[in-house]
């Protein structure tokens, strides 16, 4: 039998969040596991991929995207 320790529970706080929590909640009550909680807040910069694809290799298309994000959209 898998035993866990760990659960990584991720969220959009939506409601099929909601429903997927309690299957964590329950599957960490069930092997004593850890739960933790993770939600990252959305961007409000844009991913422009027709530039990315067109106009970048993959190394430097990372790098646009980096100093894109750093620098706000």
């Amino acid at each position: 039998m898998v035993e866990y320790k760990n659960i990584l529970f991720c969220t959009d706080f939506s409601e099929d969040a909601e429903i997927a929590f309690l299957h964590a909640l329950d599957l960490a009550r069930k092997h004593g596991a850890k739960l933790h909680i993770f939600h990252v807040a959305h961007s409000s910069y844009r991913y422009s991929r027709h530039i990315v694809d067109e106009y970048a290799s993959e190394g430097s298309a990372r790098l646009f995207l980096m100093k894109s994000w750093k620098n706000g959209p």
